[in-house]
């Protein structure tokens, strides 16, 4: 229940002073940091760099490959954050199916948050294209919950990545 949530419920603030920009965050919607934001509310810190990494090659041998585990509360305030995940990607060979990037919310016993982002190869390109995805994180169980990211490689395809980054634009409440 957040401060506004408790005031209204026991009578110190009135139904025409409640909005939701004081409600907890919905993890549905990708903008409700921008429209924190906008109403000026809460402070919002802006892309905290979380994981950089300039090259990763993959070869075509590899069905799938560990990027990194990342504990979030060490490079993060809050859960209350939308993760910003991009990359560019240029494929070595050729499939006609597509690989797959993962990115999983885990503790120590289980996974309870996962997002899948489908990365076909253009048949006529051999440049490299970029990928952006965004989601918001779920509620952290424990301090040490990660974020795994890794590939799924399912046709031994070779591709490399170029200036991969996962930032985050957290929250920050009084």
């Amino acid at each position: 229940m957040s401060k506004q949530q408790y005031f209204y419920t026991f009578g110190k603030i009135d139904k025409e002073n409640f909005n939701e920009d004081r409600l907890l965050m919905n993890r549905k919607n990708i903008n409700w940091i921008d429209n924190v934001e906008n109403s000026g509310l809460y402070k919002v810190q802006k892309i905290i760099p979380i994981y950089l990494v300039n090259k990763l090659s993959f070869h075509k041998d590899t069905i799938g490959s560990r990027i990194e585990n990342i504990v979030l509360l060490d490079k993060l305030e809050s859960d209350e954050t939308r993760i910003d995940v991009s990359f560019k990607i240029r494929f070595l060979s050729t499939s006609p199916n597509p690989i797959y990037l993962k990115l999983e919310t885990c503790s120590r016993f289980n996974c309870y948050d996962w997002h899948s982002v489908e990365i076909h190869q253009d048949s006529s390109n051999k440049d490299y294209k970029e990928i952006k995805y965004r989601f918001n994180l779920p509620d952290i169980n424990h301090k040490a919950d990660k974020l795994q990211v890794y590939t799924i490689n399912p046709n031994k395809v070779e591709f490399e990545i170029i200036d991969f980054k996962i930032t985050g634009t957290t929250v920050m409440r009084d």
